[in-house]
C-alpha cells in the first residue's frame, strides 16, 4: 500500500516542482520550488533548488532572474566550482566573454574541471575577437 506523503517534507515540493517545469508550467513550478526551500534542512536541498529556478527562470524568458538565481548559488556555495561554471556559461550566452573568463578561471581554481579548462579557452578566443 503506497504511503502518505508527508506535506511537511521538502522531497514532495521539489519532485512537484520538477514536474511542473518539465511541462513548463512557470507558475506551478515556482510556487511548488518556493515550498520546497522553506522545508530545505540541507545546503545541497537549496543549492538544487535554486539551480531548478534558474531552469524555470530561462524557460519564461526571464533573464534578470536566471542571472540572480545562478549568482545566488555561487553566494551560497562560494567553494563550489560547478556553480561558477553555470554561471560562466550564461555568461557565454549573452556574448559577456570578459566576465566568463573571470569565472571560468575561479571555476578552475576551485577544483579539476574539464569542461571549465575547455571553455576558458573558448571565451578567450571569442573575447579576442570581439
Amino acid at each position: 500500500m503506497p504511503q502518505p506523503q508527508d506535506q511537511n517534507s521538502f522531497y514532495p515540493w521539489y519532485f512537484k516542482g520538477i514536474i511542473a517545469e518539465k511541462k513548463r508550467d512557470v507558475p506551478k513550478a515556482n510556487e511548488y520550488f518556493s515550498e520546497a526551500l522553506k522545508r530545505a534542512e540541507y545546503s545541497y536541498q537549496k543549492k538544487i533548488v535554486t539551480i531548478h529556478q534558474q531552469k524555470v527562470a530561462r524557460i519564461s524568458g526571464n533573464s534578470s532572474e536566471q542571472e540572480k538565481l545562478l549568482k545566488k548559488n555561487i553566494a551560497d556555495n562560494p567553494k563550489n566550482p560547478h556553480v561558477h561554471g553555470n554561471y560562466a556559461s550564461y555568461l557565454m550566452k549573452q556574448a559577456r566573454y570578459t566576465e566568463a573568463v573571470k569565472y571560468w578561471q575561479r571555476a578552475i581554481e576551485l577544483g579539476s574541471y574539464r569542461h571549465a579548462e575547455e571553455q576558458l579557452e573558448e571565451a578567450k578566443r571569442l573575447e579576442k575577437n570581439n
